[in-house]
């Protein structure tokens, strides 16, 4: 399953159909939750979503330069978005899809271990914040049945 960035501005090398120019991802994490308050004889209740930012992993390659100048200056103002895509029997197809808008790298670290290994190159880590975020799902089962559905929230109003 690649889990593939395509980043505003920013090309990358896939070659997978429909989704060239993508970056690919070794790595994707995100994460939400909200306070869940409850006393003795008390009413739960829950506090506003507090959402991280997203921390993805990739290989160095040629899109390397361009997102370590996102790191040092670039604005806050980026489309970014993540396909989950299933490949197999014909065209591969995302089957999850995250949309960040207002994005930027707000954080980037290498990381590499020496030797003559099949692929010892530098590995990156991204940390990228976002200002709204919208999460598609397409069921795409052996038998291509399901509605896809989708959701969003704004940071900036902490709302749908």
């Amino acid at each position: 399953m690649p889990i593939l960035m395509q980043y505003k501005d920013v090309p990358g090398e896939s070659k997978i159909k429909g989704f060239e120019k993508y970056i690919e991802v070794t790595s994707f994490e995100f994460g939400l939750g909200r306070r869940i308050t409850s006393g003795v004889n008390s009413v739960r209740e829950g506090s506003v979503v507090n959402m991280s930012e997203i921390v993805v992993k990739k290989s160095t390659d040629g899109t390397t330069i361009k997102l370590f100048e996102q790191a040092c200056f670039g604005k806050l103002n980026n489309d970014v978005k993540f396909s989950f895509v299933r490949t197999g029997a014909g065209d591969p197809q995302e089957f999850m899809g995250i949309y960040l808008k207002n994005t930027g790298v707000s954080g980037l670290a290498f990381k590499a271990a020496g030797g003559s290994g099949v692929d010892s190159r530098p590995g990156e880590t991204l940390h990228l914040n976002f200002g709204e975020i919208e999460v598609k799902y397409n069921p795409i089962g052996d038998d291509l049945t399901g509605s896809p559905s989708s959701t969003t929230w704004k940071l900036s109003s902490m709302t749908k």
